[in-house]
Formats: structure tokens, C-alpha cells, sequence
């Protein structure tokens, strides 16, 4: 039992960097009497269990951006989205742009006539397999989009 003890002591000890005498610790781990040794270690786990706690330094993080604002750009968030088009632009080639009132700009990937929208419409954009995004305007007709902004 007395072995168990001390190798979860010391486990402990040299798994925690609050540790404030490194040295102390060597030190304990150089005994080579077992009863010894372990009174090395309970004699620096009761000044552990004395010193006040500081708090762990860390740099300041930025707020991380909502799920709404993150949607298309990473993986993980929502689902799906609701919004309403504010603008649609029209490329040299037919594709159409679509800018939402939540900021947000997708970009038509490949063309679908089936799809009517307008500027005011509500839609909403799922996310589809392997990281594509659908955007549904009303009824079951979609067309395949990519967030540009």
C-alpha cells in the first residue's frame, strides 16, 4: 500500500507546474528509503496545500464570433440559417450574389433558374455533405452557394 501511496504522490507533484520548490521535489525523489521518501513528499504536499492559489496568467481572448457569424466558414455552429436578401447581384456569367441582412455575402456555385428569389425574401442556407451549403427560397427548389464574406 505504501508503494501505491507514494507513486500517486508523486504523480501528483510531477504533474503539477504550481509547484513552487522544484528543488524540493528532486529532492524527495533522491531518498531511498520508501517511509522516508514518502514523508518528503506529504511534507511538500502540505506547503502546497498552505500557499495561497494564484491565478493562472493568460492572455486576454477575443469574444468569440456568434454561430450566425461563423455559419460557412467553419464546420461546426448551426445548421441552418435564416435570413433575408437585401441585395442580389448578377455576375458576368449568370451567377448570382446574394447579400443578407445579417452581413453575410454567399455566392451561387452553379447556376439554377428553378430558384426565384427577390431582394426581401426570407431564405435559408443548410449546410449539405462534405461542407457544401444549400440556400432554399420558398417551396423545395435550392440552389448549391459558397459564403464569400
Amino acid at each position: 500500500m505504501t508503494v501505491v501511496r507514494f507513486f500517486f504522490v508523486a504523480a501528483f507533484f510531477l504533474a503539477s507546474s504550481a509547484i513552487a520548490g522544484d528543488q524540493a521535489l528532486l529532492e524527495c525523489r533522491s531518498v531511498k528509503n520508501d517511509i522516508q521518501r514518502l514523508a518528503c513528499y506529504d511534507r511538500l504536499a502540505d506547503r502546497l496545500a498552505a500557499a495561497p492559489e494564484q491565478p493562472a496568467r493568460t492572455a486576454p481572448k477575443a469574444a468569440p464570433p456568434s454561430p450566425e457569424q461563423s455559419f460557412g466558414l467553419r464546420p461546426e455552429g448551426p445548421s441552418e440559417i435564416w435570413a433575408t436578401i437585401d441585395e442580389i447581384r448578377t455576375g458576368r456569367r449568370g451567377a448570382r450574389t446574394f447579400v443578407l441582412d445579417n452581413g453575410q455575402v454567399w455566392q451561387e456555385k452553379i447556376l439554377e433558374r428553378g430558384l426565384q428569389v427577390r431582394e426581401g425574401d426570407e431564405i435559408s442556407i443548410r449546410q449539405g455533405a462534405f461542407g457544401s451549403y444549400r440556400l432554399h427560397g420558398a417551396g423545395n427548389r435550392h440552389t448549391r452557394v459558397e459564403r464569400v464574406e
